[in-house]
């Protein structure tokens, strides 16, 4: 695959809005609001893949799936949550350089629709009906990324994620790494570390200072870049806190540049 080349997900078992279109590869949005991809990526050992998820020809985050020094076969996944107006466009491509590819398994998620079977024009005619009975109703949702490299931090150490792509509802700081609830609901929060080799960063997400699950991204016995993704859904109260911190004294390396990520939303 040439660097740039747009990676076409040619098998869909859900297109509910027909937003995708399987031989483009390309989403598109079919209403303004906030839109949450995921994608998967498999590799065998001594292989590597990088990708990136793509807004209108603008890269945004990465996923990279790196067997190099593996005997097995390696998997990651990245997630993001993206506010797009009518039309925009979504598409993941490989990304910077890559390795050959021997066997590669990709899954590309995104919500379109509650509703089964619609058309374009179906999904645009409930949204707007939504709005119109629950004008009120506020959307929470943030997408933050790591700009530094992190090494060596102390036990429990807070991950401050210093870079915000989207906040909806100001509910993320970015100066303190800590979201909090602005009302009562159930949330749902993704995080991912990319790790190197000969390293390793072990993290957890705490709700009011109580862990409740963790992130293993460990280098060690490798010779690439390892990358893991974890996902919680947390019950929360106004006012609750949610952030990522070290797990005990296992905050050696998470490498930064964008390519570690922290996100959440309100379902």
């Amino acid at each position: 695959m040439n660097q740039n080349e747009i990676v076409i997900f040619d098998k869909v078992s859900l297109n509910d809005g027909n937003a995708y279109n399987v031989t483009s590869g390309i989403f598109i949005a079919p209403v303004d609001g906030i839109y949450s991809f995921s994608w998967t990526v498999l590799t065998k050992g001594g292989k590597y893949f990088i990708t990136d998820i793509m807004l209108n020809g603008r890269p945004i985050p990465f996923n990279y799936t790196d067997g190099r020094g593996q005997v097995g076969y390696s998997m990651s996944s990245s997630h993001f949550n993206i506010k797009m107006k009518k039309d925009d466009k979504v598409w993941l491509k490989a990304g910077g350089i890559h390795g050959q590819i021997c066997y590669l398994l990709m899954i590309f998620a995104f919500h379109v629709a509650r509703t089964s079977h619609e058309t374009p024009q179906q999904v645009v005619t409930r949204y707007n009906n939504y709005k119109a009975i629950y004008p009120k109703i506020d959307i929470i949702a943030f997408q933050s990324t790591l700009t530094k490299h992190l090494q060596n931090l102390k036990a429990k150490e807070t991950v401050v994620f210093d870079k915000v792509l989207l906040n909806e509802g100001n509910a993320y700081d970015k100066t303190s790494g800590v979201f909090t609830a602005p009302s009562d609901g159930i949330y749902s929060f993704t995080w991912t570390i990319l790790t190197k080799h000969g390293k390793y960063f072990v993290s957890e997400i705490v709700q009011n200072g109580q862990k409740v699950a963790y992130n293993n991204s460990d280098g060690r016995g490798h010779d690439g870049w390892p990358m893991s993704t974890s996902h919680a859904n947390i019950k929360m109260k106004k006012g609750d806190e949610v952030w990522i911190r070290t797990k005990d004294t296992s905050g050696y390396y998470a490498h930064g540049d964008d390519w570690c990520c922290f996100s959440g939303v309100k379902l």
